[in-house]
C-alpha cells in the first residue's frame, strides 16, 4: 500500500510538472494592433454627379425655309438679340405676293358673279380660263421635269421647292377662273357663295401664315451667353419644331444627382455636399442640395438591373473656372460629422453575444470588450462606449483567438 501510494503521488507532480511545461512553452498568437485614437469622423453618401447649366436657351425653328446666313460659330459669345442665322427671303415673298394676286382675283370674280353677265365678258372669263389652264399645264411639265433633275442630284432643293411652290400657285388659279365662270354662265347659288367665301378664307389663313414667317426669318439670341451646339448650316432646309442652336452661360453651373432611395436617409434641401474628381485635379469642391425631387423613378444600372433613385440637385458655394457643364464629379452627401471622436477600424469590430465587441491588449493579453458605436465612416467607426483614447485593440482578430490568449503585437504597415 505505501508503494502504492507513493507510485500515485508521483505520478501528480509528473502530471503538474507537465502541464507548467506546457504553459511554459505554449507560444503566443501574433496579432495586428491599433490604438484608439480621437479625431473627425464623417458619416456620407457618395454618388456620381453631372455639372449642368444653369442658365440655358434652345432655338427652335418655326417656320419653313431655306437658310441663307449663319454668323455664328460654336464656343462664340452672344449677346441677347444677336443674329443667330437668317431664312431666305425671296420664296416667302414671291409667295405672299402670288397670294396677294390670288385673294383680289378671289373678290373680284365673286363682285362680277353677283351681277348680270354680257356675253363680252364671258368670252372674257373663257379666255382667262384657257391661259389658267395652259399656265398650269407648264407648271406640270416644270415640276415634274424639276423633280427628277432634284432625284438624281442635278438641281437643289431650293430650285425644286420654287417649282412646286409656281405649280401650286396655278392650281389655285386654274381654280378661281373655274369658278369665276361658272359664275358667270348661271350666277351665284348659296352653295356658290360658301365656296366662294371658304375659299377667300383658306386665301387669307395661308397669307397670314406667310406673313408670320417673313417675321421669323432672322433668328436672334434669347439671351447673353456662348453658343453651344448648332445643327443649322447655309443650304440647311428648316421645318417647324426643329432644335436649331443651344444656347448656355458657362459662367453658373450647378450639379445634377440620382441618389439611391435608401441611402436617402439624412439627404434634404441645405445637406452639405464636397464634390471632387481627382482625375480632373477638382477637389473639395463645397456646394448644398438645392433641390429635392418629389418623386423617385427607376433607372437602369450598369449591371443592368432596375434602381429606385430619387433626383437631387446641388448649389455651388463658389463658381469654380475649372470646371466645365458635362464635367461627371463624384459627390460626398455629408449626413452627420464629429471634430473629435473616438475612432476604432471597423474591422476590429465583432460580434459577441449579440453585443459589438473588440479585443482590448493589456500587458500582453487579449481581453473582449463590448462596446457602443455611433458615426460610420468607411473602414472607421465612432466608439460611444466601451474604450478610451489610446487602448491597443486587435485589428482583424482571428477565430483562434479567445478571451485571456497570450498575443505578441506585429506592427502594422
Amino acid at each position: 500500500m505505501k508503494k502504492k501510494g507513493i507510485w500515485g503521488g508521483g505520478l501528480i507532480v509528473v502530471v503538474i510538472l507537465l502541464v507548467v511545461f506546457l504553459q511554459m512553452g505554449k507560444s503566443s498568437i501574433t496579432v495586428v494592433a491599433e490604438p484608439v485614437i480621437k479625431g473627425k469622423i464623417v458619416a456620407y453618401v457618395e454618388e456620381l454627379s453631372e455639372a449642368q447649366l444653369s442658365y440655358k436657351a434652345d432655338v427652335f425653328a418655326v417656320a419653313v425655309g431655306l437658310v441663307t446666313e449663319v454668323p455664328v460659330e460654336v464656343g462664340q459669345k452672344v449677346k441677347a438679340g444677336d443674329v443667330l442665322f437668317v431664312l431666305d427671303k425671296d420664296t416667302i415673298h414671291l409667295q405672299i405676293q402670288d397670294l396677294k394676286a390670288q385673294i383680289e382675283g378671289s373678290i373680284a370674280g365673286y363682285d362680277q358673279a353677283k351681277t348680270a353677265v354680257k356675253s363680252s365678258d364671258l368670252a372674257q372669263f373663257q379666255a382667262l380660263l384657257r391661259s389658267a389652264k395652259s399656265a398650269l399645264e407648264d407648271a406640270k411639265t416644270a415640276a415634274a421635269s424639276t423633280k427628277v433633275l432634284y432625284e438624281a442630284g442635278s438641281l437643289s432643293k431650293d430650285t425644286y421647292d420654287k417649282a412646286l411652290t409656281t405649280l401650286a400657285s396655278q392650281e389655285a388659279s386654274t381654280l378661281t377662273a373655274v369658278a369665276n365662270l361658272q359664275s358667270a354662265k348661271a350666277g351665284l347659288t348659296e352653295n356658290e357663295k360658301t365656296q366662294f367665301q371658304s375659299q377667300f378664307e383658306s386665301l387669307k389663313a395661308r397669307l397670314s401664315l406667310l406673313e408670320k414667317q417673313l417675321l421669323n426669318l432672322s433668328y436672334t439670341s434669347p439671351m447673353e451667353g456662348i453658343v453651344l451646339s448648332k445643327a443649322v448650316e447655309v443650304g440647311s432646309y428648316l421645318q417647324p419644331g426643329q432644335k436649331l442652336v443651344e444656347i448656355g452661360n458657362t459662367d453658373v453651373l450647378y450639379l445634377t444627382c440620382d441618389v439611391l432611395i435608401e441611402d436617402m436617409k439624412g439627404i434634404d434641401v441645405g445637406t452639405p455636399v464636397i464634390l471632387f474628381n481627382d482625375q480632373l485635379g477638382l477637389s473639395e469642391i463645397k456646394g448644398k442640395v438645392s433641390k429635392v425631387a418629389p418623386i423617385a423613378f427607376s433607372k437602369l444600372s450598369d449591371l443592368g438591373i432596375f434602381q429606385k433613385r430619387v433626383s437631387v440637385e446641388i448649389a455651388l458655394e463658389q463658381q469654380n473656372k475649372a470646371l466645365k457643364a458635362g464635367y461627371t464629379l463624384t459627390a460626398r452627401f455629408i449626413l452627420s460629422e464629429k471634430p473629435d471622436a473616438l475612432i476604432v477600424n471597423q474591422s476590429a469590430i465583432f460580434d459577441n453575444e449579440g453585443r459589438p465587441s473588440v479585443f482590448s491588449i493589456e500587458g500582453g493579453i487579449a481581453h473582449i470588450k463590448k462596446i457602443e458605436t455611433g458615426i460610420e465612416e468607411e473602414q472607421r467607426i465612432e466608439v460611444l462606449k466601451g474604450l478610451a483614447e489610446g487602448e491597443i485593440i486587435v485589428v482583424k482578430p482571428d477565430a483562434a483567438l479567445k478571451e485571456g490568449a497570450k498575443v505578441k503585437i506585429e506592427v502594422q504597415k
